[in-house]
Order: structure tokens, then sequence, then C-alpha cells
């Protein structure tokens, strides 16, 4: 793959909501904030800003579990849904069946907290005078600074968790194929590479009224910048030309953009010949998949990479997580023996790259997470971020965003 390519970046970095869990006992503390904030804006009268998701839910939790229901109650939307077990619509039911759970003398153990979006999805294990009672999970939702849905799937009730959905897409070299339309939640989409050059699918939101043919003429005309109407939403980065890579995302309803950033060998980006496709996401029906339990966190960091734990040979699912305050992307190399990443950067282009791709993910705002599901054999690999710096518009790798990992 020639890895001098043209890509975008978000000028207008959005604020990402992320949530903690709720549950009768009290949780630890969470925090997958960025680790670096933006410069404030000056303004000679800030506007009240709500409540971040972590905090409600937080809140919430704790309330929860010192039995405090008039702070719970002012937690909850009107409409609050409790989706799976049970299923109860609004916050009269839902709190009854809250101050119910408080008198029942259930403690919870709370773990694998996974926060995307407004979204959290946690593991549970309910303990009655110290003896175990039964395991689950759960998915807490915030809007708008309230609890506005909990999703809870029991192992001991008739619900369980959905597998999550895919989507495959190809991309040849005359454009992208695969379903005009998906629902809503987490979902695997997958692309097969069936062209003679690496194609990859970055997902982009767009608000209502906008086309695939006004993004084309807003990113034509300034290629760093993403108008204010449009959000990247990440995706599967680029397989090699005949290969296949896969991402998991979570997607909101509304209408997206497949579009690939890569230039061609005249350094014209692919979506500027048609490598442009529309896709509709629509509202969930019921219970939806919870968020993937990773084997391993892999943080964007501004600017650099930072690793959970050391990768291992096998299969796993690797998440990516955006901790900085910039628009990040994540591409995996496998490295040939004795090859290193400055070898890969240096390729000439039309010249064999020492490295095959492994995919990861396309640019993703701050907070957001993603994953990706991979085998991994003993070898050297690199990750990279070739999105531009907001500043400087340097490559994200030559900030230090380039880092080889040892795989025994």
């Amino acid at each position: 793959m020639n890895t001098k390519r043209i890509v975008f970046i978000l000028s207008i970095i959005f604020a990402v909501a992320l949530a903690a869990c709720g549950g009768t006992a009290v949780a630890p503390q969470i925090s997958e904030q960025p680790t670096q904030e933006p410069a404030a804006t000056a303004a000679a009268t800030p506007a009240p800003k709500p409540m971040d998701a972590i905090t409600v839910a937080q809140n919430f939790l704790d309330a929860r579990g010192a039995g405090d229901l008039e702070t719970v109650s002012a937690l909850l939307a009107e409409d609050v849904r409790w989706r799976g077990t049970p299923y109860l619509t609004g916050k009269g039911s839902v709190m009854t069946y809250i101050e119910a759970d408080i008198d029942s003398g259930f403690t919870s153990e709370i773990s694998d907290i996974r926060a995307t979006r407004g979204r959290v999805t946690y593991s549970w294990t309910a303990y009655k005078n110290g003896v175990f009672y039964g395991s689950g999970e759960d998915t807490i939702v915030v809007e708008n600074g309230l609890v506005a849905a909990i999703e809870s799937y029991t192992a001991l009730g008739s619900d369980s968790r959905p597998d999550i959905a895919e989507a495959a897409f190809t991309a040849s070299d005359a454009g992208f194929s695969g379903p005009e339309e998906i629902t809503g939640g987490w979902v695997k989409i997958s692309l097969a590479n069936e062209g003679h050059e690496p194609y990859h699918i970055q997902l982009v939101r767009l608000d209502a009224g906008k086309s695939l043919e006004d993004l084309k003429a807003a990113l034509t005309a300034n290629p760093e910048i993403y108008p204010a109407w449009a959000e990247p939403f990440g995706g599967p980065n680029a397989p090699d030309p005949g290969g296949w890579t896969a991402a998991i995302v979570y997607l909101a309803p509304g209408s997206y953009a497949l579009i690939d950033l890569i230039p061609n060998a005249e350094g014209v980006p692919h979506f500027q010949n048609g490598m442009m496709k529309a896709l509709t996401v629509t509202e969930p029906d019921g219970i939806i998949a919870g968020e993937p339990l990773p084997d391993v966190t892999i943080a964007l960091n501004d600017f650099a990479f930072f690793i959970s734990e050391p990768l291992a040979a096998g299969e796993q699912t690797i998440r990516f997580l955006n901790r900085g305050t910039q628009v990040h992307e994540a591409f995996l190399v496998r490295l040939e023996d004795g090859k290193t990443a400055d070898d890969y950067l240096n390729t000439p282009p039309g010249a064999i790259s020492p490295g095959a791709s492994l995919g990861g993910i396309t640019g993703i705002v701050p907070g957001d997470g993603q994953y990706v599901p991979v085998t991994l054999e003993p070898g050297t690999y690199v990750l990279f971020c070739f999105l531009p710096d907001s500043g400087s518009h340097a490559p994200h790798f030559a900030l230090g965003m380039m880092q080889e990992i040892a795989i025994k």
C-alpha cells in the first residue's frame, strides 16, 4: 500500500458523550474522557453545559447503591425505557422496579465496562447475603443529561444479548457495493477489496438534507476539513488488494456516506472518482447487541498509541479508543522479517510493499471507540495514524503516532 496518502480531518472537534454503568452496588469510578482537553473558547457569558454522560450514569449508580430514590428519579428521563428483563416504559414504572430492586437486598459487582457514544455495556454478578445469585449484562444510555434507557439482560431470564449484526461491503475499481440500508446499533462492517489498489471505508454521518454530492463538493473544495454537518464515524481501514478487513462500529440512526479518501496513482482521492456510497441506518426494533468485550485496548492519544497490555499471537478483538483531542485512525501492518516502519513508509509508489495490511479503523472523533477482530501471528507489526494535525498539518505519524510491536 502506498502510505503517502491524502486524508482529511474534522475541523470542529465534537464532544462525544460517554456513559458509565448503573447497579445496586456502588461501581468503580470510570473515566474514558480525552486525556487532553482543547482550549476553551472565550465567551462573555459561557452557556451552562449539562453533565457529561459519565457523570450522569455514575451519579445514577451511586444513588441506587445508596437507596437515594430522589436523586435516582431526578436522573431519569420521563420516557425512560427499561428494555430486556423486564421491559418497562416511563419513569413511574421504572421507579417502581428500582424501588423493589433496592428493597430486595441484592448487591452487585460490576466489571468489563465499555463506554461509547453515550452508551455503556458492562457485566454484573449479583449476590444476596453473600451468596451468588446470578449474572448478566446491562447497558445504560444517556441522552441530554438524563438516563434515557436501561437495557438489562440476565442469565436468569429468557432474554439474552443478540449477536452483533454484520454488513458486508465490497470495493472494486468501479466503486462500493453492499447494502443500502442496515439497522442501527453495533454492526460488524466488513470490506473485501476486489480492486487493484488499496481501498478503505470512511463512514461519515450527514445531517438531514445533506447528500453525497454535498459531501463530495465540500471535501473537494477543502480536503483537510469536514463540513460542520458531517461527522466521521470510522469503519474498516484498508485491506490489501485481494484482502478483507472488518471493524465493529456503533451506528446511530441517520444518513451516512461511505467514502474512500485514499488517493490513486495520480494523487486524486478515490471518492472524487466515484468511491462513494449512500447508507441509511434505521432505528433498531427492540433489544440490540451490547458493546463487544475486547482482549486489549489501544488508546489513540495526541500523539501516541498506548496499549493496555502486550499483544499476543492468536485470534482477538482489539478496541481502539480515541483519547486525544483530534480525529485519529489506526492502520495496522505486519512487516516482513527484517523490515521496519520506515521501510514501509518509504516504499516508492508502485513498488511491492514490505508489509501486509491487517486493516484497523478509519477516522473517529474524540471519545469514540471501535473494535477490530484480527488474527495475529508471531512477527513485527506497526501501527500508524496518517491523519494530519489540525495545527501544523503534519501527519500524526510524524508527531509520534507510529509504533512498532513485536509479537512472540
